[in-house]
């Protein structure tokens, strides 16, 4: 729960004691309505009908009605303002759920029947939230409820029909009883507290838009059953009540409207009522913070005492104008700490830009002294490369020439061999047979030709068979095979 540092100075002023005859006088339930307080009480001196006591400061009555009213022997009763002209008030009897209208004007009673099962709700509320003729019912329950959804119904004054309330989104209020419920501007209600069907005591609060039909709730974090609910312009405000503690609780709580937050107020005075439950709080009309809070029990029992609650008129702008102050005191601190912040972090980056600039320089001088040596050792790859290549050639240049010479040697050497070959004598022919035949020349030994016709079949003129010829021929092929690698070039 969000709550504010300053306080709210709040004024309770004590009304004197009841007459006794009042206090004697026990009532079933009070509103406020234009800056009275009417209180339906047990049986009057008409008939059947439940007596309306008026408490009109300072002086006590009681309104000698008419008509049909709530019945003396009523149970489950619950009463609201429907304007400054009308009263309502349900109420039930083994036979029924009734609405009571009282016009204020005529003092005449109209009670209808509603068409709900009621007779055995308790603990509901009764809101009048704008629209005419309508009145809400909230909550309550009833021995054969098990649904946790809320009941929210519209009972229509002048028929006593009921219908479901619209209800939008997801959000919305558990099924509760003995909560505290006040009708809010806008045409809206607000509800607070209750007690849940596992007997939890509840610390919601929630705004129902009766325009919209949604639910919005708001932080509060109070949990209170039976306690009081009190709405002005500026202020929502929860008043006594039991807690979860079932202990009877005197504490008065603020909702800031115009900032949205709660207001913890100053200490009680000597005139602050005892802690009280079951109280009714009603706005009055002497100004936008006076409120009446009657009734209701404490640890003494029945409370017969008025109080008023006065709440300084503007106070909520003040707290709201003290917030935006704190805020922007708040802001502003925050503000010169960024600064200081800014301010050391820029120096802390122009310190690190200015090494990092130093850092570049560096970076800069050593990529210009790397790309010094990286054409340095270009250049020297180029040149050497050049060398090679002359190199190379030069190598080349003299392997061809070399081999060259080695080829016209060789040839040389092959033109020798060849006339060589060419100019020694045919070496003397053997027979198949292993006989030295010689070279025979076409003269004979006495000097005459010989006979070419008586020849050997085999012999030709030279002296030699076919067989040596073709030996002879194979030998020299054989020599010129061997002379040609002489000029095939060394590997």
């Amino acid at each position: 729960m969000h709550t504010q540092e300053m306080d709210v100075t709040l004024d309770w002023e004590r009304h004197p004691m009841l007459p006794a005859d009042v206090m004697q006088w026990t009532g079933l339930g009070s509103c406020v309505v234009d800056d009275r307080v009417l209180v339906i009480g047990k049986r009057g001196t008409i008939g059947y009908n439940c007596n309306i006591m008026v408490f009109d400061m300072p002086d006590w009555y009681e309104l000698e009605t008419t008509g049909q009213g709530p019945s003396w022997d009523c149970v489950n009763c619950v009463i609201a303002a429907v304007d400054s002209r009308q009263v309502a008030v349900t109420w039930s009897i083994p036979s029924g759920f009734y609405l009571s209208i009282l016009t204020l004007e005529t003092l005449e009673w109209g009670t209808i029947r509603v068409n709900h099962n009621g007779e055995h709700l308790k603990g509901y509320s009764l809101s009048y939230c704008g629209h005419p003729s309508l009145l809400i019912l909230f909550g309550g329950t009833a021995p054969e409820d098990t649904d946790h959804e809320p009941r929210l119904l519209s009972i229509d004054g002048t028929t006593g029909y009921t219908s479901p309330c619209a209800q939008r989104g997801t959000s919305r209020p558990c099924l509760r009883a003995f909560h505290a419920a006040s009708p809010a501007p806008k045409n809206t209600l607000i509800i607070h507290g209750g007690k849940d069907l596992s007997n939890h005591t509840l610390s919601d609060l929630w705004v129902y838009d009766s325009n919209t039909f949604y639910w919005r709730e708001i932080q509060c974090g109070i949990p209170r059953c039976r306690h009081s609910l009190g709405v002005s312009s500026d202020y929502v405000f929860i008043f006594g009540g039991l807690n979860q503690f079932n202990q009877i609780s005197g504490s008065l709580h603020l909702w800031c409207v115009a900032s949205h937050s709660w207001v913890p107020p100053s200490p009680p005075t000597d005139y602050h009522p005892d802690p009280l439950f079951d109280a009714t709080v009603g706005q009055l009309s002497g100004g936008p913070g006076l409120f009446l809070v009657f009734g209701g029990k404490s640890l003494y029992g029945s409370e017969h005492r008025p109080y008023f609650l006065t709440i300084p008129e503007n106070s909520c702008q003040k707290v709201l104008i003290q917030e935006l102050h704190n805020a922007c005191t708040h802001r502003h601190h925050k503000l010169d700490a960024l600064q200081f912040k800014e301010e050391n972090n820029l120096s802390q980056l122009q310190a690190e830009r200015t090494d990092l600039d130093s850092e570049l320089l560096a970076v800069e001088e050593g990529r210009r002294c790397a790309q010094q040596v990286s054409d340095s050792i270009d250049a020297k790859a180029f040149n050497q490369r050049v060398l090679l290549r002359e190199a190379n050639k030069e190598i080349e240049r003299n392997r061809h020439d070399k081999i060259k010479s080695w080829k016209l040697n060789q040839l040389q050497r092959y033109e020798r061999m060849t006339q060589q070959l060419s100019a020694a004598p045919l070496p003397k022919a053997k027979s198949r047979s292993g006989i030295s035949v010689g070279v025979m020349s076409p003269v004979n030994p006495e000097g005459k030709p010989n006979n070419t016709n008586d020849k050997h079949p085999n012999q030709v003129s030279n002296g030699l068979t076919n067989d040596d010829k073709t030996d002879i021929e194979k030998a020299r092929q054989r020599a010129l095979v061997n002379a040609m690698k002489m000029f095939e070039p060394e590997p």
